[in-house]
């Protein structure tokens, strides 16, 4: 990132290497099971090669079952006991192996006539290579689909459970279809080419669904979902498995049966560990999933073509060869074929990086962070309150704040708000890459802190749980921007371990802060991460946040906000305050929930989250979200009620938590007067959520073509609330299509007074002017409009435009040139055109 130091962090430095040695031996071992039960249970060597392909068929099927066995057990028993288990299994399979040894002789292969030798004529050292060859597409291919299945289910132990599933059932069925055919077959090298061929036509096939839209976000677990999983995992699967008897079939000729199947078992084995490398460091960085799985099938159709016969029936065999080909191009081109019509969310950045995919939509000039299909950061809305909230509540409530840190970087807009309070030192760790890439996209909303030179600022790529570690007792806010907790590995970020080191960072006095969504936990979960939470901390509290909630932990009592230092901190952030509703110190106190006595007794003794149980990532289908919703509201208004006791001033949240209980019922009417009491108490989120009610209705009035309903209700909520920006620019857009121009330009000038970073309506504001012949206060808006939006294509479109007709080639140029980095399919033919009128003004 230009401009900004970037250490890579030495987080866990030893853990690989730890993790090595522990796994390596214990897989050494596992790896030595399938020759010696082979070897022991084969009696005629020509039935090798049947008897190899159903036993390892079993053996998958069980690693099936194993799969399903633990992500049902790891959330249930945790992962100590599940290991516990696994060991106990090993122990016992072990004695019961060792007591039929000693019983039965192992069989005489050396009077076997043996196998039949694969009529490739090309000796074991070619069937060797082919065997690593299809190891790596094998395990490639596997790599590149947990990607894609985890865009369209969403990141969940469940999701990643169910690719396991799919990739070890198809192989399993694989090898137990194919094992009597490979024993049987005459020309096994021609059969393993079909069925490279076969792998290679059903992954081409398999994208046309499992292929994830980066401008979607995850469906979830559903039937749908999982169906196209199933379809697009399984039978590539089925047909990747059926190699492996045909392998032994070439390979295993000789009497060393248990050595050969051994040897051929490693060698596939070696392919897939390079598969893996490749896949997670190269080529799913590099390409993306979709080009990735394109060149594992690639891969396979490669293996057939080198396994195909040279002598015998060659032109029948061509033409089946050639045939296959077009096929698979004809599905590539279904595949990888663009979209035909520009796409709405418009897509201005996608980075399929290491550990996730990030993509940028663009919604006018909203611009959402995606990753992994799971929505995270926003320009607008609540997502933007939450992300300028989670820096602004705790470097208020600190008295002397010097030192800031933030877990996850996100848009960078938490990170970019601390940067306008009078700190010494910010610094921000993130895992990801690729959401590092993505920052820039979020300029100038957070402030340009992956670009700007400030000496007080350190992003790191790293591990968060390891920063924290390194960092103890050094700073006075630490902030948590992390994953949703029921993504994959989320509980790693929720646990008590995680909270006793986000409380093991600060210096006394120092305050951490939490920020946990609502709506798809439950009220279970929620409760247990409270308790997790507020465990580790002498004094808390919790806020509410937009949408979602704060929690706030410290070694010292959580003051109440003095006015006059409220006062002094508005100045730097006055506009963030005024998007998230808060105008004095008073309505900043008025979203605290409750304090710590008052949330211990409602919570009480029951579950606490732990490293050792990762609960929160069993996220099912099963679940309703409507009972989860109505559990989490039930909870919060039982805490918030507890603190109203403890403290009268709370009674404005006890209202807007009753009122959203209430509505999450279906009882509209009790919460509409729960609703209008919180804003009679003066808690501005509940005004907010009335006028976007009432301003959503505006919204459907547009949509069913009904302008002049929609122009009614539009000047009631203006004549109300008149720095409503967006009942202002549905106004002007209204009356631009009905040319009623001076009505329309006086509507958008309300709204850049109101906000003046909103670039969609600077630049209706620049065209507006310049049909006026305006040209200077045209001039004015188009550089507002790219300086508030740098990467809205209208907006530079326009100024070009305007560029050019100015005699500005210059300008033109540079506009140009950002519109190529935006990757917008909707702009490219406005971009050609506008160069070509470049070129022929040049």
């Amino acid at each position: 990132l230009a401009g900004q130091r970037l250490p890579a962090s030495d987080a866990d430095g030893l853990a690989p290497l730890a993790g090595v040695f522990l796994i390596f031996p214990v897989t050494f071992l596992l790896g030595g099971t399938m020759p010696a039960l082979l070897r022991a249970s084969v009696e005629k060597l020509e039935s090798a090669p049947e008897h190899a392909g159903s036993l390892i068929g079993v053996n998958t099927a069980g690693s099936v079952v194993g799969v399903i066995l633990a992500v049902w057990w790891i959330p249930e028993i945790g992962l100590h006991a599940t290991m516990g288990a696994a060991a106990m299994m090993a122990l016992g399979l072990g004695s019961i192996s060792y007591r039929l040894g000693q019983r039965r002789e192992r069989p005489d292969l050396s009077s076997n006539r043996g196998l039949v030798p694969g009529s490739t004529g090309r000796g074991s050292l070619f069937a060797s290579g082919v065997a690593f060859v299809a190891g790596v597409a094998t395990l490639g291919f596997e790599v590149v689909v947990a990607r894609m299945a985890g865009i369209r289910l969403g990141s969940s132990l469940y999701a990643w459970g169910a690719v396991l599933v799919c990739m070890l059932l198809g192989l399993a069925l694989g090898n137990w279809f194919f094992a009597r055919r490979a024993a049987e077959s005459r020309s096994p090298a021609l059969d393993l080419a079909r069925v490279e061929v076969g792998a290679a036509v059903l992954i081409m096939a398999g994208l046309l669904t499992l292929a994830p839209d980066p401008t979607e976000p995850s469906q979830g677990l559903s039937v749908t979902s999982l169906a196209r999983v199933v379809f697009g995992v399984l039978p590539p699967a089925f047909a990747m498995g059926a190699g492996l008897p045909f392998f032994i079939r070439l390979f295993a000729t000789k009497p060393a049966l248990g050595r050969a199947v051994g040897t051929i078992h490693a060698i596939n084995t070696a392919g897939g560990i390079v598969g893996v490398l490749v896949a997670s460091f190269l080529v799913l960085p590099g390409v993306g999933p979709v080009y990735a799985a394109t060149l594992f099938a690639a891969l396979n159709l490669l293996l057939a073509v080198v396994l195909y016969p040279r002598d015998g029936a060659v032109g029948g065999r061509a033409v089946e060869l050639g045939g296959s080909i077009v096929v698979l191009l004809l599905l590539a081109g279904l595949s990888l074929a663009p979209p035909m019509v520009p796409g709405y969310p418009r897509m201005i950045h996608l980075d399929h990086g290491r550990q996730a995919t990030a993509v940028v939509l663009l919604y006018g000039d909203r611009r959402d962070l995606v990753v992994d299909g799971d929505l995270e950061a926003s320009t607008v809305g609540d997502a933007r309150a939450t992300e300028e909230l989670l820096a602004i509540l705790p470097l208020m409530l600190h008295a002397h704040p010097k030192r800031f840190l933030e877990i996850g970087l996100g848009s960078g807009t938490t990170f970019g708000t601390a940067t306008r309070f009078p700190l010494e030192e910010l610094e921000c760790v993130e895992i990801a890459q690729s959401v590092l890439d993505a920052a820039p996209y979020f300029a100038p909303d957070n402030q340009n802190v992956t670009t700007v030179r400030d000496e007080r600022l350190t992003i790191l790529r790293g591990d968060g749980r390891a920063h924290l570690l390194r960092r103890s007792g050094y700073f006075d806010v630490v902030v948590a921007n992390t994953l949703h907790p029921w993504s994959l590995g989320a509980t790693g970020l929720y646990s008590r371990e995680y909270f006793e080191r986000l409380s093991g960072a600060l210096r006394q006095g120092g305050i951490a802060t939490q920020w946990l969504p609502l709506g798809t936990m439950g009220k279970e979960h929620l409760a247990a991460i409270l308790r997790s939470f507020y465990d580790v901390f002498d004094h808390g509290a919790l806020f509410w946040g937009a949408g979602n909630v704060m929690l706030v932990g410290s070694d010292r009592p959580i003051e109440t906000l003095e006015s006059d230092r409220f006062e002094m901190l508005a100045a730097y952030v006055d506009d963030a305050l005024e998007r998230i509703g808060v105008d004095s110190a008073g309505a900043l106190e008025q979203r605290r929930i409750a304090d710590l006595a008052a949330i211990e007794k409602i919570l009480g003794q029951g579950q606490m989250l732990s490293d050792d149980r990762p609960v929160l990532e069993a996220r099912t289908f099963l679940r309703d979200p409507i009972a989860a919703r109505m559990g989490e509201d039930d909870l919060l208004v039982r805490i918030a009620r507890a603190g109203h006791v403890a403290d009268a001033r709370r009674e404005a949240v006890l209202l807007w938590l009753e009122s959203r209980a209430a509505r999450a019922l279906g009882e509209r009417e009790r919460a509409d007067q729960l609703e209008l009491l919180a804003e009679q108490a003066h808690f501005l989120p509940a005004r907010r959520a009335r006028l976007q009610r009432a301003y959503a209705k505006v919204r459907d009035s547009i949509n069913a073509g009904n302008v002049d309903d929609a122009m009614a209700r539009l000047e009631e909520i203006t004549e109300e609330a008149p720095e409503f920006s967006d009942a202002w620019l549905s106004i002007a857009r209204i009356k631009q299509r009905q040319e009623h121009v001076a009505q329309g330009q006086a509507a958008l000038e309300r709204v850049v007074a109101l906000d003046p970073m909103r670039g969609e309506a600077w630049t209706l504001l620049g065209l507006s002017r310049w049909k006026q012949q305006d040209l200077t206060g045209a001039r004015d808006a188009f550089v507002k409009a790219v300086s508030a939006a740098p990467y809205l294509p209208e907006a530079l479109l326009a100024a070009g435009g305007f560029a050019i007709s100015q005699n500005d080639p210059s300008t033109a140029e540079r506009m140009l040139d950002r519109l190529d980095a935006v990757s917008v399919y909707g702009s490219r033919r406005e971009a050609e055109s506008l160069r070509e009128r470049l070129e022929a003004r040049r």
